[in-house]
Order: C-alpha cells, then structure tokens, then sequence
C-alpha cells in the first residue's frame, strides 16, 4: 500500500520507537494521533475478535476512520474491555446498544453463551466511516442483525497472504522428525469444538488410515480448552492409536511452515462461524496442500476445484471419504495442491489486494460525510407506547396485557426488529417520547444499563399504541407530534382494547366518555387499528361508520390475547386462599366497577344463601373508578357499601382488592367455577386464565364470551338477579359443566407474534 499513500502506523502495545516494517516511520501511539489527526486523509482501523485491539475502540470513537472488520462478532473484544479498570457493565451497555434486551437476559442467565449469540459490533460500527470486510458472509450476516440496510456501501477486500517459496518436504520433515514415508494430516489453529477437531479425530479413527502404521495425524496449534484437548488423546488412547495422534501445542511461525510442508492433506473444519476468514485455510492452499473444508462461513466461498469441499453439515462418512480419496491418489492430491496455490497467487497476492483497498478508500473518502450512515444504524425499531403502563400504581387488564406482550417481545432474539418500551413526557410544553429503559428493565428482572433517554426516530421506525393514556396522547396529537412522525417515515398503529366507552356510556363515568372520544379521534388518523377481538373489530367498523364515516375507510385487524398465564415473580411471604365456607368456591376476575356485573352477582348470590344452597364467591380485582370526581362514584361506592355491609362477608363473600400474579394464579387453580358476569367487554381475559387451569365457567351471553370461549362455557342471559340466581343454581346443581377442555387459544408467544406482523405490515384492509 506505500504505492498509494504515506502510511503511518499506530500502535498502543508498540515498542517506542519500533520500525516494523521496512521503509515505514517509527510506530506512533493513540495520543500521537490524537495530536496529529488533522494531518491525514484517513485512518485505517483493523478491528478484530480479541483484547489485542482494545484500545482502538476509544481512539475509533475520538477519530473516526475506515474500520476493517476482520470478525464480524466481536464479544471477544468487550470482554477485554470489561477486564480493565472501571470496565464493569461495559459489555452490558455494548450489547444493549447493539441488539436490545434479549443479550442481557442471556447474560444474567447463561453468560458464557452470549459471544456466540450476539456480534456486540455496533460500537464498532456506529463510528465507523466505512467498513471493509474479507468475505461475502460477513456482509450476509450484516443484512441479518442490521436489516436489510446493514452491508450497504460495504466493500469487500481480500485477505492478503503471500504464497511462500517451496520448501523441501525431506527438509521440513527431517526438522520436524517426521518419518519420510509417513502420510501426515494434518489440521492447523486453535483447537476447541467450534474446529471440529473432534469429527476430525473420529473420521480418521474410522478410515482406513488408522490402520496404516504410517499414517499420522496431527493437530498444530495450541488448545483453548485442555479438556477438550484430553478428551481428544484419551479417545485415540481407548482407540489404541495415541501414539499416531499428535497435539503440538502453540508453534512460532518457522516451525508453523514447516508443518505447512511437510504435510500430505490439511482438514480445516468450521462450525458456528462468526463471520471471520480462515488465514490458516489461505496458509494451507498458498503452500499447494490439497485441504479439505466444510462449507461452512466464508469457506462456503472457496472455489470447488481449489479444495474439497464437504457439505456445511457433513456427515462423518464423508469425511471418511474424502480422507482416503486423498490418500489412495496422490495425482489428485497433487493437482488440488496446484490449483489452491494458483489461486491463493491469483486472488490473495497483496499488491492485488493493495488495489483493490486502494480503490476502496478513494471511493469512501470521496462520498459525502454521513452518506453511508444508514449502514450503521440498528435495525428499525418498533416503539411501544405503554405511557399509561409503565407508570400505573395498580396492574388492571390492559396493563396485564401490556406486560405480558412487552415480555415476549423483550426476550425474543429473532425478532425481526429492535423493540423498545416508550412513554409520553412533556419537556418544555411539548410532549416528547423517551424509552422506557429502567422499565423495560425492571420488568424484565435484569439491571438497567442505559437511561430513558428521548427516542431517536428514523423512517421505517413502527410506533403502536399498546395501552390507553388518553390526556398526553391527545395532547401530543394537537401538537402535530404523530403527523411529524408519519410525514418522517414512522408509520403509527393503536392497539384498541374495545369502544365500550363509545358504544355504552351507561356503563362509565360520565366524565370518562368526552377524554375516550378525543383519545380515539386521536388515534383514528393513524395508519391502522387493531382490535383484541373480532366481536370489538365489529364494534368498531361500525361505529365509525355510525359516527365517523371519514375513517371507515381505516385498516382494522385483530390479534387476540394469549391464553397461558405465566405468573412473574414470586409472591411476598405465606399466603392462603381466603374463603373459609363450605361448598365449591365461584371467582370473579375484574376492576370492581358497574360493567362488570358485580352488584347483579352479589344480589343472585345473596338469593342463593338465603335458599340454602352452600357455595363461597371470592371477588378479585381493584377498586374502580378511582381518580374521577367523588359526585360520580357513586355506583362503585353502592357495590363497596352492599359488599362490606352483607350478612355473608368474610364468611362466604370475600374480596381480594390487591393480589399478585402468583396469588391469582393459586385462585385459579384452587377455585371451583369462574362467573364472568360483565355486561359488555372488549376480551375477558379471566375466561381463557381460567380455561387454561382447567376451571369452568358461567358467562353472560355476549358476543365476546362466545368468541374467548371458543363456546366452552355456561351461558346465562339475566335482565334480573332473579334470572341470574337460576342460571346460577342450576350450573352449581350440573357440577358446574361443561369443563373447558383443551383450550384453542394462542399463547402470549403467538400472540406477540401475530401482533408484530400488523405493526410491520403495509396498511390496509
């Protein structure tokens, strides 16, 4: 490259003074070029998996350069970083950076599989004015975490390697005390089981090689793991053969290329590749070995007729094969040997590869600053507005459903984008998103290692609305704030829990309905709607249709709800159901306000006591319709009033106002018979928890119910206490059948799932 430019050359580790390479300067330090950086046009990073280039990330970050990306995973690197003084959380932060929740939960709970899971490279990246790498696959595994943008205006550069002078075979044995009739095999580099030293081992134990008193196999390089190396000499110890089986161990370069001559066939074997090229299998093919690869990572590339080739995921017959295929011609051997060599010579020659980087940096200096910036960025984010959740004292259904779909989301590491928690905050009278960082965090159960910082936005983002915090949304919504997102790119969804507020003011404050109705229109500009159930898709169309016949028009899917109920964390100290009467015990799930139908329920109840008939009613949900004015609570205080007033309470009538997941799920699973008594609903979670332990249910006949159901359940319709109280005697008199079966419903994890394919989706119909 000292054909194209004046190079110096930086090295933090260097010797002061040192001149590695003829007719170049001394090697210079960080600070030198910290001091000097105006001085150049550019500066070229060579970044690699290992401690060796730690100190470069800070210099990257202060002096911004082209980064040769010589591992597209670079954990390796962050561990490093971690060791050193005032390192802790540094991986954390790097990883979250790069990919999200999903490698924290992996590093709280399986840390030493966290390097093979995640690049952790978008610290790399992100400061990066061009990337170079030496393989097609690492621009594949680009597209792969940094979407489809990722590997754009990446240039592709060969891996120098020089093809070396022939050396003797008689000679490099005779240094080596290599028989010279042996036939020698052997495999180059770090020994662990992502080399597959142990298939290597295996296959040869079981060709006809092992049988040959001549045949050797050595292994050169040293071990990663001397267990993994000792298993490999006690199964050719058990095979009778430990004296044909050689590890050597760490080798300097001369004693590197001696085996590199002295040897008949080198096996080069990769699994889980992380985006690196293989110097040793370029090492092998310059010195005319015929070599055997997997196609496996960048080796896939490799031309057919310059290497033989096994199938990515062979089987060990092939490798069989393939060794005594080699042994048995040496014409091929031959051959192969020459055609690798050329091709080394050809397409890796470093004055070749020197052009070709020349050419590559002219075209990256020349672009304009910042052009290439998308090939940076994470993958486009889904923005999930939980103002209302993350904030909320007390867990009600629609916070319960916010979470449940916020944890799937939050662990998946396949999601096909980066997911993040928002809130609505006003800063300087404007109402700005931030992420939601120390919640996602907490909900998650691991340690926050970023702050809730305002959103970045960029065009292909997703914002859904997953719950309802009706006062900022409107706001924001006057402010121009979602038609700025939409004109920027940022296509906006609401998730619509029902329209009971709409459709039935009878059933709400009447104070509750005006802030619904703005908070609606709010929303109905947006891209598309999405209903939890189809009864509330119905419900919808047709009151836009009714009411708003401007949007009739808006895309209006539905994704419904998980069914398993998956208790997080653990309740605080003992705890026992609370009913202490005899006969079977009847739950109802849900904010005690007047939709619900408690103050029906507890009149039928109150009919059946006082008929004799024995059975307990446990009432579990919040108090409602806290917050609003004390002149229109009064139908909940009437319901609190008849509740703590009763004949029965604390005998056969209890109410449960604030438990938790694991406690409900004990209610469920101890309970006898749910009674979902609601005059209208936009899902009814309580009936599929319920199913989902096996426990039966009396519903009222509504369109929801039937459709949650799947029509498991006893349905009643009751104008009346006295209706209700039959529907009642009767389902307890039948052992309180049918029993729910086998529930059809979807999990949280399908329901996640389904629900990013409508965010994702182009809007329509």
């Amino acid at each position: 490259m000292r054909a194209f430019f004046r190079i110096e050359l930086i090295d933090q580790q260097a010797e002061p003074g040192r001149r590695p390479i003829p007719e170049c300067g001394p090697v210079r330090d960080a600070g030198w070029l910290r001091r000097h950086a105006s001085q150049f046009d550019l500066v070229l990073y060579q970044f690699g998996n290992s401690g060796f280039h730690d100190w470069m990330l800070e210099l990257l970050r202060a002096v911004p350069g082209v980064v040769v990306l010589h591992d597209f995973f670079l954990g390796g690197l962050f561990d490093a970083l971690a060791r050193q003084p005032g390192g802790a959380g540094v991986k954390a932060r790097a990883l979250f950076h790069a990919h999200g929740y999903p490698p924290l939960l992996q590093l709280r709970d399986d840390p030493a599989a966290v390097n093979a899971r995640y690049p952790c490279n978008l610290a790399v990246l992100g400061h990066a004015r061009g990337v170079l790498v030496h393989s097609a696959e690492s621009q594949r595994l680009a597209r792969r975490w940094l979407g489809e943008q990722g590997g754009r205006g990446w240039w592709r550069l060969p891996l120098a390697r020089e093809v070396p002078r022939p050396v003797s075979r008689r000679q490099a044995r005779a240094a080596l005390g290599l028989a010279q009739d042996a036939f020698v095999v052997c495999s180059f580099g770090l020994l662990a089981p992502t080399k597959l030293n142990h298939r290597l081992l295996e296959a040869w134990l079981a060709s006809d090689l092992a049988g040959e008193p001549l045949a050797q196999l050595r292994f050169v390089g040293a071990p990663a793991d001397d267990d993994y190396v000792q298993r490999l000499r006690d199964r050719a110890s058990h095979a009778g053969r430990a004296e044909r089986m050689t590890v050597t161990g760490w080798v300097d370069d001369a004693t590197y290329a001696l085996y590199l001559a002295a040897a008949d066939v080198a096996v080069q074997l990769r699994a889980c590749s992380r985006g690196e090229s293989s110097a040793a299998v370029l090492d092998c093919m310059g010195h005319g070995l015929p070599t055997i690869v997997n196609a496996h990572g960048s080796m896939a590339e490799l031309p057919a007729a310059a290497v033989l080739q096994m199938p990515d995921r062979f089987v060990n017959g092939e490798l069989v094969a393939a060794l005594e295929h080699l042994r048995a011609d040496a014409r091929v051997r031959r051959e192969l040997g020459e055609r690798a060599r050329a091709f080394v010579a050809r397409e890796h020659a470093p004055a070749r590869c020197a052009q070709a980087c020349h050419q590559a940096l002219q075209a990256i200096h020349a672009a304009v600053p910042g052009a290439d910036s998308l090939a940076m960025l994470p993958r486009r984010q889904l923005l999930v507005d939980v103002s209302a959740t993350c904030q909320a004292s007390r867990i009600t259904g629609i916070e319960r459903v916010a979470r449940a779909l916020l944890r799937e989301w939050l662990a998946d590491a396949d999601a096909p984008v980066r997911i993040e928690p928002v809130y609505l905050k006003r800063s300087g009278g404007q109402w700005q998103y931030h992420y939601a960082r120390a919640f996602g965090a907490a909900l998650m159960n691991i340690e926050a290692v970023s702050a809730d910082e305002l959103v970045r936005f960029s065009p292909g983002d997703h914002l859904l609305a997953l719950d309802i915090c009706a006062g900022p949304l409107v706001e924001a919504q006057a402010q121009g704030l979602y038609e700025r997102l939409r004109q920027s790119g940022v296509s906006c969804r609401v998730m619509i829990h029902d329209v009971l507020p709409a459709i039935r003011p009878d059933l709400f404050p009447a104070s509750m309905r005006p802030h619904f109705l703005a908070w609606l229109d709010a929303v109905l500009g947006w891209d598309a709607a999405i209903c939890v159930t189809h009864a509330a898709r119905v419900q919808l169309r047709q009151w836009l249709r009714e009411h708003r016949p401007e949007r009739a028009g808006l895309p209006v899917h539905c994704s419904w709800h998980g069914a398993d109920f998956s208790p997080a964390g653990t309740s605080q100290g003992e705890w026992r159901e609370p009913w202490q009467g005899s006969g079977p015990t009847v739950l109802m799930v849900g904010t005690l306000e007047p939709r619900k139908g408690h103050l029906q329920a507890l009149q039928a109840c109150s009919l059946l006591w006082q008929a004799g008939v024995e059975f307990n009613l446990l009432l579990v949900g919040a108090e409602g319709w806290q917050g609003i004015e004390a002149s229109e609570r009064g139908p909940v205080l009437e319901l609190l009033k008849a509740l703590r007033g009763h004949v029965h309470w604390q005998r056969r009538l209890f109410w449960l106002e604030d438990v938790d997941d694991q406690q409900l799920a004990t209610l469920y699973a101890r309970a006898d018979g749910l009674l979902a008594a609601s005059w209208d609903e936009g899902f009814g979670l309580p009936l599929i928890e319920a199913a989902r332990f096996g426990l039966p249910a009396l519903a009222r006949d509504i369109p929801v119910f039937r459709e949650v159901t799947g029509g498991r359940a006893r349905f009643f319709q009751a104008g009346t206490p006295g209706e209700l109280a039959r529907a009642l005697r009767l389902w307890l008199a039948d052992g309180m059948m049918p029993r729910p079966g086998t529930t059809y419903w979807p999990g949280w994890e399908q329901s996640a799932a389904r629900l990013i394919e409508y965010c994702l989706a182009e809007p329509r119909q």
